[in-house]
């Protein structure tokens, strides 16, 4: 028995189809996707790691980690945004975020930067106790892999400063080495001024921390034994205004 076939259902059946070829080629002529191209992907992150390391890296050499050609990401609508995981390194290995809101999506590239690295050190012998001038120091420039943490990288931050120990000619000069100009030292005595109108008074203390020049500090009062406040002036001697 031949199965019966009304002419309405025929009728739907080809409107089903018309409309379903219609928004076939909707889409088909709509605006086709277009992808980021691991080309374009790589200048962003090589841009802003030439831009992070500059006048702070010394013959810098950038290399960004391939990626691969399977991903592909749309075009973003909205502006890609860029986050750096390490804002304050400057050499080593970076993962740089890129990612989108609209279409959203994200991508992490790693890079790996090596350069040279500004280190201080000594042009001469500089003995323990000495405050060091301009020319007692230089800068040159390290492998960053040689370059240890505590490292003085800038001249102003040394110059001026005392030496704890000796050091040595062409020695690179960390942190550890220094420490500030201190004319009145802890638990050291101190000789105390203070003025009754026109007449200066003196009297003798003990400093209850280290000062250097114009640095208020306290001490204490080796007469009244009062706990008092005064204004580093000249070695080992504070003034109370």
């Amino acid at each position: 028995m031949k199965k019966f076939i009304s002419p309405l259902t025929s009728l739907f059946a080809v409107c089903l189809l018309l409309l379903s070829a219609s928004h076939y080629t909707f889409a088909s002529q709509g605006n086709p996707v277009t992808y980021l191209s691991p080309k374009q992907l790589n200048q962003i992150v090589l841009s802003h790691l030439k831009q992070k390391v500059d006048q702070k890296l010394d013959s810098p050499k950038i290399k960004i980690t391939p990626i691969s050609k399977r991903i592909r990401l749309a075009q973003c609508q909205t502006g890609i945004e860029l986050t750096d995981q390490s804002p304050s390194k400057i050499a080593g290995r970076m993962t740089i975020k890129l990612s989108c809101q609209k279409p959203s999506w994200k991508i992490h590239i790693t890079a790996t930067v090596n350069g040279n690295l500004p280190v201080i050190v000594s042009k001469n012998g500089i003995l323990k106790k000495m405050l060091i001038k301009p020319s007692d120091v230089e800068m040159i420039y390290l492998p960053y892999k040689k370059v240890k943490k505590g490292t003085m990288q800038t001249l102003d931050k040394v110059v001026g400063m005392r030496t704890k120990r000796s050091i040595g000619p062409h020695k690179i000069i960390s942190i550890h080495y220094l420490q500030p100009p201190y004319l009145v030292f802890k638990n050291q005595p101190i000789n105390i001024i203070f003025y009754m109108g026109n007449l200066k008074v003196e009297s003798s203390g003990t400093a209850l921390k280290s000062g250097t020049k114009d640095q208020q500090i306290s001490f204490k009062n080796n007469a009244s034994n009062k706990v008092l406040k005064g204004i580093v002036v000249a070695p080992n001697t504070v003034w109370v205004p």
